[in-house]
């Protein structure tokens, strides 16, 4: 009797473990490189050269969007708008979707994943506008829940819900989480490490990482992948 109760429960732990893993395969998402990564040690650029610069690392690219004259452009960083506004040049070149599309011709391995800083869904609807025939090209990230049908109508396959701008409870995130087929959930530092991660039954990243220690935390409490500067991993 003995040695049927062992064997037994050395069959359910077996299984779990291996129900486990196979969760873990399905969560399994590339790193994501943060507002096109880090350029000798310069991060935020939202440039092509810092997308030309990480794109043997990275298959997934953020890039911080906003509209200007009924198009989207790369929001460029603090110093590169700084010396445009005092009339000097900058050697970091913030996408516009011309150049975007170039880029990503050249690129056919990556993918954009979306922050609109402006109205996020006017922003992909112009986006999809530009870019009919290549969304399965780009992640779009969603604010609110309550937006997912909009923009899933709009064409885009894989949706991130980020969170840094959503204020309901945690409950609320988990039992949201259950109603969307998402490709993942991201968010801040701060939030992960409350343990959030292990709550949710979807893959989830977390902003912005450039510590393996760090990361090596995070892993530890549920995250699967994160978005970084690349610098310090």
């Amino acid at each position: 009797m003995f040695r049927l109760v062992k064997a037994g429960l050395t069959a359910i732990t077996l299984l779990a473990a291996s129900l486990s893993t196979v969760a873990a395969e399905q969560h399994q998402r590339p790193q994501i490189a943060h507002a096109g990564g880090a350029i000798d040690g310069r991060t935020y650029t939202n440039s092509i050269e810092a997308l030309d610069f990480n794109a043997a690392r990275f298959k997934l690219f953020e890039l911080d969007l906003i509209e200007v004259d009924g198009t989207l452009t790369c929001r460029p960083d603090f110093w590169s708008r700084a010396l445009t506004w005092v009339g000097k040049r900058t050697r970091f070149n913030a996408c516009t979707m011309a150049t975007l599309a170039t880029w990503l011709a050249q690129n056919p391995h990556a993918k954009i994943v979306t922050d609109v800083k402006t109205d996020n869904l006017k922003g992909l609807q112009i986006l999809a506008s530009i870019f009919p025939e290549q969304l399965d090209r780009f992640i779009p990230q969603l604010y609110q829940p309550e937006n997912y049908e909009f923009v899933r109508q709009l064409g885009f396959k894989d949706i991130i819900w980020t969170l840094y701008r959503y204020e309901g409870s945690q409950e609320q995130i988990v039992r949201l989480s259950e109603t969307m087929p998402l490709y993942a959930i991201t968010m801040p530092v701060r939030m992960a490490r409350t343990g959030l991660a292990q709550k949710l039954n979807v893959a989830t990243y977390a902003h912005t990482v450039n510590s393996a220690q760090s990361w090596q935390r995070l892993k530890a409490l549920g995250v699967n992948q994160i978005y970084t500067d690349g610098v310090g991993l």
